[in-house]
């Protein structure tokens, strides 16, 4: 992690995350290794960004933030067989995430309640403008039977919010808006913009959340689950993400007063 100018048409300072990989360490050659970068508030004061009551859930909460893709690839391809190359591994890590808070142990090993990532599932590697920012929610675990393969993971519902390409290339900054509730029942609500504009219109009657004693935490940076492990052959070995803001505002916030967006440069 690395603090800096924010660079990029961008005024101000930036926090870059970084990850190489890097081989499980012996004697456990089959754990970890390096696949993450990330920052996340502590648990143990997890319910001073988002109020909780069990089986109810939240009040409503917008977060905005900026980030941008500093070094963007595909990851590497597991071996070909004599009818041909395989087909890329997708580049598939979170951005931002709210991860369920685990208070109840069965509830430990799920996906995030929210997933904000970069997708480039069946994406060729000459096709630069086929990988897309994807929303994910979870509220059980075990994902959906009636997944759609819209996100590479069995997310309940997931959302495409538009290419990670902009202006050709991969590295220019998106400003994030997310109005949310947190609910595990069916009155949970989200919308979501990009640099100014909705990629998703308000979603209502949505479970977002795990039926929890606690309530999710918030994580950002960059993670790369295919690095996890030993035996995961890659030709991408780095990966970067910047952030330059990130903003929090309850039930009496709004759009204007998260926004991460900056005066347009004359």
């Amino acid at each position: 992690m690395h603090v800096g100018a924010a660079a990029a048409t961008r005024a101000g300072s930036a926090v870059t995350f970084r990850v190489d990989y890097c081989q499980p360490p012996n004697p456990n050659p089959t754990h970890l290794g390096c696949y993450r970068s990330e920052l996340a508030l502590q648990r143990d004061v997890q319910d001073t960004l988002i109020d909780w009551q069990a089986g109810v859930g939240s009040s409503e909460r917008w977060f905005g933030f900026s980030n941008r893709l500093v070094s963007f690839s595909f990851d590497g391809s597991a071996p070909g067989t004599p009818s041909g190359p395989a087909p890329p591994t997708p580049l598939n890590g979170p951005s931002f995430q709210l991860h369920g808070g685990g208070g109840r142990p069965a509830l430990k090993g799920g996906h995030p309640n929210i997933n904000l990532q970069v997708d480039s599932t069946g994406c060729a590697d000459s096709n630069r403008s086929c990988p897309r920012w994807t929303l994910g929610v979870s509220s059980k675990i075990g994902g959906s039977s009636n997944y759609s393969n819209r996100c590479s993971e069995g997310y309940e519902s997931c959302w495409v919010l538009g290419p990670a390409l902009q202006a050709g290339k991969f590295d220019g900054w998106n400003d994030w808006v997310l109005q949310w509730r947190g609910s595990p029942n069916q009155n949970g609500y989200l919308k979501m913009w990009r640099n100014g504009k909705v990629v998703l219109p308000m979603v209502t009657n949505i479970k977002t959340t795990y039926d929890d004693v606690v309530p999710p935490y918030l994580k950002f940076g960059v993670y790369r689950g295919g690095w996890k492990g030993a035996g995961r052959p890659v030709n991408a070995t780095s990966t970067s993400i910047s952030y330059g803001a990130l903003r929090v505002g309850d039930e009496k916030s709004s759009f204007a007063e998260v926004s991460t967006a900056q005066a347009v440069k004359s």
